[in-house]
């Protein structure tokens, strides 16, 4: 009877070995053929979603697509590994998210927040309140500025290309400055002052 029940014992476990490993291939051959997927959405520093444009683009693998209507997004078909997501949305700055794709699994990125891009338009308002001091007083704020930028912020290099004394252009910058949300004297603030002259 023990030697019964131990052969039973023995085929029972055999057969629940057999079954286990069948179920794990099983396992295995699903998950090798569903596609590794990411899915995500975006939105702004109140929650809300993002319902313009955004372009959103897998680094490495060169793929990209756009942000439905509720600002949510999907890729499929892509390698795992770490990647780099790009997205890209008209009016906000640019982000940069790190994702861990997982191979045949459903990456979920979750809420990715982009922040308004206010520098661009701080700076158009900004030189535009220039250009109408310019109309109304005649200072030539805008040449000046952009002047006294692409010389390196030299005050006796601008004041010769602007045939101006050096004190009446101390007495611009002054003027200037009483308008420019930022420092003159922060590098990258000018910087971007710069371009938003050049591109005005």
């Amino acid at each position: 009877m023990k030697k019964t029940l131990f052969f039973l014992l023995a085929i029972f476990g055999a057969t629940c070995s057999a079954m286990a490993q069948q179920a794990t291939a099983a396992a295995r051959e699903q998950l090798s053929s569903s596609p590794t997927k990411l899915v995500g959405k975006l939105v702004n520093e109140d929650g809300e979603p993002i319902t313009g444009l955004a372009t959103i683009t897998l680094g490495n693998q060169n793929i990209s697509t756009t942000a439905n209507e509720r600002g949510e997004f999907s890729l499929s078909y892509l390698e795992a590994g770490d990647e780099e997501l790009i997205i890209e949305a008209e009016g906000f700055m640019a982000n940069i998210v790190l994702v861990q794709l997982i191979e045949g699994q459903t990456n979920d990125a979750g809420d990715i927040v982009l922040y308004q891009d206010l520098a661009r338009e701080a700076q158009e308002e900004v030189l535009l309140n220039l250009a109408e001091a310019d109309l109304n007083e005649s200072d030539q704020l805008l040449k000046t500025l952009y002047t006294y930028l692409i010389c390196g912020k030299s005050i006796s290099q601008t004041a010769d290309i602007l045939f101006i004394h050096r004190n009446t252009l101390r007495h611009r910058l002054n003027k200037i400055k009483t308008y420019l949300p930022g420092d003159l004297d922060d590098c990258k603030y000018a910087e971007k002052l710069l371009l938003s002259l050049a591109l005005y």
